[in-house]
Order: structure tokens, then C-alpha cells, then sequence
């Protein structure tokens, strides 16, 4: 990747997060970055930018089993999420 998209990235990467305090009232963020795994087939680059909030007892994928966020939660603060990108 360019070091010019990798900018381009990340300054979008940058603005979902604060859309995510804004807008889902969360505290914080935790972004990871994915590239070149060894399950991938297709080499691509691809970035989490997970919600955080007080007690949420989020864990990093690569840490011991967590709390994981009920799939009609996430369908909604994507829409939500989503709604408030397109406003700007």
C-alpha cells in the first residue's frame, strides 16, 4: 500500500471513530489493523474500528474468550453508524 492510500486510510479510520464517541456514545475506540494473515486468500489490508465503553469487557481477538456483542446490536450501531457517516 502507498504510503499516500495508507494516509487516505487512516484519516478515514480516524473520522469513524469519532463518529462512534459522537454518535453511539462511546468512550474510546480500539482499532486494529489485519493484513497478509495466514488464513487470508486474497492479500488485502482491512481495519476494526471497535466501540468501547466503560466495563464492556471487550478482549482482542488473540486474548482468552470474551464478551461478544449480541448480533442485533451490531446491526444496529452499523446503521447507526452508517446514517451518521453519510451526514458527514
Amino acid at each position: 500500500m502507498s504510503s499516500d492510500l495508507r494516509a487516505e486510510l487512516f484519516d478515514e479510520v480516524a473520522r469513524v471513530a469519532r463518529v462512534m464517541a459522537a454518535h453511539l456514545g462511546a468512550h474510546g475506540s480500539t482499532i486494529l489493523q489485519n493484513n497478509d494473515s495466514p488464513d487470508q486468500v486474497l492479500f488485502h489490508v482491512h481495519v476494526h474500528v471497535v466501540p468501547r465503553y466503560p466495563g464492556d469487557a471487550y478482549l482482542t481477538p488473540s486474548g482468552p474468550p470474551g464478551l461478544e456483542i449480541p448480533r442485533e446490536t451490531r446491526v444496529e450501531q452499523a446503521a447507526a453508524l452508517h446514517a451518521a457517516l453519510r451526514r458527514g
